[in-house]
């Protein structure tokens, strides 16, 4: 596993997505889209991809695309019930933990009245969520 000692660059970033988009036959992106801090389908990554997204990686239905985005990555396809996840590579996976940290602030949409779109969550994905630490008293 590559280690990033620092934030993921923007650059990184992006490239990665647009090597899925390539992937899914999707034009490239000049930037990244901005999003919702712990939104399966609201983070500048599903944004990009048009897919949910956690920590565990990008959910597909159609195996042909999911192995498709996984070449492009090289990375690993496992099946969560009628699901089939592709884990995010290390770049990703790390933006979309600091972007759902607030890491990224020029990205966040703070949109109150955005909605999630109506998904059934497979058992077993773990959606992207933020916890905050308490200093020890």
């Amino acid at each position: 596993m590559m280690v990033f000692p620092f934030r993921p660059s923007r650059r990184k970033v992006l490239c990665a997505l647009n090597d899925a988009r390539s992937a899914l036959d999707m034009n490239s992106l000049d930037s990244i889209p901005s999003g919702i801090r712990g939104k399966l389908y609201s983070c500048p990554v599903s944004r990009s991809l048009s897919r949910m997204v956690g920590v565990d990686g990008v959910c597909f239905k159609d195996p042909s695309k999911a192995a498709s985005v996984a070449r492009a990555w090289q990375s690993e396809i496992r099946e969560v019930n009628d699901n089939i996840v592709v884990s995010l590579p290390e770049v990703l996976r790390r933006f979309v933990r600091d972007f759902d940290l607030g890491a990224y602030p020029t990205l966040l949409v703070e949109d109150s009245s955005a909605k999630e779109s109506p998904i059934s969550v497979p058992t077993g994905f773990q959606p992207t969520v933020v916890q905050s630490e308490k200093p020890a008293a």
